[in-house]
């Protein structure tokens, strides 16, 4: 089904398209066929999509490990706790970019990365507006990880 959705997206007109979670080597596959470009979610799937993919989020896993480890032997570890973390907490980063990416951008993208790892600047801050236009997050406001987990709605200019 994935490789469905993002074979629709590109015809469409989408340039670049996105998998998540369990689906993203389809996509990423697609892309690489089709020559839409490949944003990877969670891992790097660039020996799927080795002339598309233009950079990929990744999930950091030996400090997730670390972490779960030193929580055991301290007899604090609480099994399905839903550990959360980030680009600060070390549990979250990216691959390295495409060539295909320019200068600038990655520079633009480094910088950005460095505000939110240092919590100058949130993704989830508000003002947000869903599809149909309606505010569902006042400005200023920044959501709790379980808010953006619990969202049910697509933001405004999303499809």
């Amino acid at each position: 089904l994935s490789a469905q959705a993002a074979d629709a997206l590109i015809n469409d007109g989408h340039d670049v398209v996105c998998g998540v979670l369990d689906n993203s080597v389809g996509v990423a596959r697609v892309a690489e066929k089709r020559g839409a470009w490949f944003i990877g979610h969670n891992a790097d799937l660039s020996s799927f999509a080795p002339n598309r993919q233009l950079l990929a989020t990744r999930w950091l896993w030996g400090a997730i490990y670390a972490t779960e480890a030193a929580d055991l032997l301290a007899g604090t570890w609480k099994g399905g706790s839903g550990e959360e973390g980030g680009l600060a907490e070390g549990v979250v980063g990216l691959t390295g970019f495409s060539s295909a990416v320019p200068g600038v951008v990655q520079a633009e993208v480094a910088a950005l990365r460095l505000r939110l790892a240092t919590g100058k600047q949130s993704v989830y801050a508000g003002s947000i507006r869903d599809k149909e236009g309606k505010e569902r997050v006042p400005g200023g406001k920044v959501l709790s990880h379980g808010e953006v987990m619990g969202m049910s709605w697509l933001v405004q200019g999303v499809r």
